[in-house]
């Protein structure tokens, strides 16, 4: 099974497939949270804590208010690692064809992980 992108709802979807013993890979052009890691420095997420967590696991930050987007891309990571999700950052979709049972993807790694 195969999650395409690391954002806050392929990384549910995933610890979901896990947490059903579903084996999955999660791929992602870029980083863990991509389009987060573009919002100006300390912007905050207008929704509560409980809003903002994932998976039963809550969003913890020192004054326990609104959370930054520097703090909910480090909340990603770890539950990423938590889960031990299996990533594959940096490594597009680039194609998606019928094989007959299923589906084939095809990627892109980077460089970096082709090495």
């Amino acid at each position: 099974m195969a999650v395409i992108g690391a954002g806050p709802i392929g990384i549910e979807m995933a610890i979901a497939l896990k947490k059903t013993n579903v084996d999955a890979v999660l791929f992602e052009a870029k980083q863990i949270g991509h389009a987060i890691s573009s919002w100006p420095a300390n912007s905050h997420f207008y929704s509560p804590l409980e809003r903002v967590a994932l998976a039963g696991v809550p969003v913890h930050n020192r004054d326990q208010m609104s959370v930054t987007g520097e703090e909910y891309l480090d909340y990603l990571r770890m539950l990423v690692e938590q889960f031990d999700l299996r990533l594959h950052n940096y490594e597009p979709v680039v194609a998606i064809e019928r094989d007959g049972v299923g589906f084939l993807l095809h990627t892109r790694p980077s460089k970096s992980q082709r090495a």
